[in-house]
């Protein structure tokens, strides 16, 4: 099959699903006037994360929230990733196109200069701020390397969105001097230190997400809240 042949129609795959989406934005909303004008949505991505849960059935995994989550919603037994690694995955699922049509196929380029007519593409999270959401993206939902996070996907500014995942350790964060462990590290490959959640940048992207999720919900505007929690991506890091 032709690229071209392929790319309209991927694009108008894209707009029969913006089509639906507003259609049945508009459904709830007719059905909801007195409460909100469209449904709230929290969006939620966690990297690197694998089927080792007690929802997918692990017998050695201790996944309670998780399950409990899995519980109250649908499991998907048969799920892919675009790709391998970060950067081709999410932009693919957040554009809607194949990691091939999109043009992402390493951790650096950006979308919007590789994909055809990329500057027009729409994203998940515009696409509702375009049919009036309020869009706030907090951790890493785009990737986090070079230019590749989406300022135009998002009502206001991305929180938490940039950085390492090595830099996101105690060690990286404690003067050399102090240092307990090979110096010469770029990180650990594992820490469990005696600190609270917010230590970590996981930590303090949960407690936003929350805050914000308690002021929106007093205003009439309905939202899109993505939260990109950056663990279990290696070093394998958490509070003790």
């Amino acid at each position: 099959m032709p690229p071209s042949f392929r790319t309209r129609t991927n694009q108008r795959r894209i707009h029969l699903l913006r089509s639906l989406l507003c259609i049945a934005a508009a459904a709830f909303s007719s059905t909801h006037a007195a409460e909100t004008s469209g449904p709230n949505i929290l969006f939620i991505v966690v990297d690197d994360m694998h089927c080792v849960t007690g929802a997918y059935g692990d017998p050695v995994a201790v996944t309670p929230n998780l399950d409990r989550l899995a519980g109250r919603g649908l499991v998907f037994d048969r799920a892919y990733c675009q790709q391998a690694v970060c950067n081709p995955s999410r932009a693919s699922f957040l554009t809607g196109l194949r990691p091939d049509t999109v043009g992402v196929d390493d951790l650096r380029k950006g979308f919007r200069e590789t994909a055809p007519d990329g500057k027009n593409l729409v994203t998940l999270p515009q696409h509702f701020k375009n049919c009036g959401w309020f869009a706030q993206g907090i951790g890493k939902i785009f990737h986090n390397m070079g230019e590749t996070q989406d300022r135009a996907s998002w009502s206001v500014d991305e929180a938490f969105h940039r950085g390492t995942h090595a830099d996101d350790t105690i060690y990286r964060n404690t003067p050399e001097a102090l240092r307990t462990i090979d110096a010469g590290l770029r990180a650990p490959v594992t820490e469990a230190h005696d600190v609270p959640d917010t230590a970590y940048r996981d930590g303090q992207i949960a407690r936003l997400a929350a805050a914000v999720l308690r002021d929106r919900a007093g205003h009439g505007q309905p939202f899109f809240l993505a939260v990109g929690f950056w663990r279990p991506h290696l070093p394998f890091v958490a509070p003790k």
